[in-house]
């Protein structure tokens, strides 16, 4: 009987396929921060729109209520620096996904390595198994041949 194929570095590819997949994961909660901030960063603009819009009708009425707009631009002011630490909130949280996706093609890359070692020796070992059965076929056909030869030779002899 044939042996089995067994991969000797069989745990490594185990540790490379784990690494994969903790860094997918990694990616995955990077790319939700990005969005959340990305979400965040809507939120501030539809606030921003709604405040020039509360703006511009202060302004366009007859008796302009003064600490009422100096309070509306103080708030467009902080609305204004919110998108500002949000835009570079945003930069620096996509520069991270973009580390962690290099990391992901990196592990990617090393398990893709392992695994067509893996194929070239399990190919390999195919190929032995193939040659070895048809070497065991040769042998048993060769028996046979000289067992139905000397049966043969028996029965002119015997004749």
């Amino acid at each position: 009987m044939a042996e089995r194929f067994k991969f000797r570095l069989e745990a490594v590819r185990k540790l490379r396929r784990r690494a994969q997949d903790l860094q997918q994961r990694v990616v995955a909660q990077r790319l939700r921060t990005v969005v959340a901030v990305q979400d965040r960063l809507s939120r501030l603009q539809r606030q921003q729109e709604e405040a020039a819009d509360s703006d511009r009708i202060l302004r366009s009425e007859s008796a302009i209520d003064l600490p009422l707009l100096r309070q509306q631009q103080f708030y467009r002011l902080c609305l204004d620096h919110q998108m500002q630490q949000g835009f570079l909130d945003l930069s620096q949280r996509e520069r991270e996904l973009a580390l962690e996706r290099e990391r992901l093609v990196e592990a990617s890359r090393r398990l893709k390595i392992i695994e067509k070692l893996r194929e070239r020796r399990l190919q390999r070992h195919q190929t032995w198994l193939r040659r070895f059965e048809q070497s065991q076929m040769d042998e048993v056909a060769s028996q046979l041949f000289i067992r139905s030869a000397a049966r043969i030779n028996e029965q002119d002899g015997g004749s």
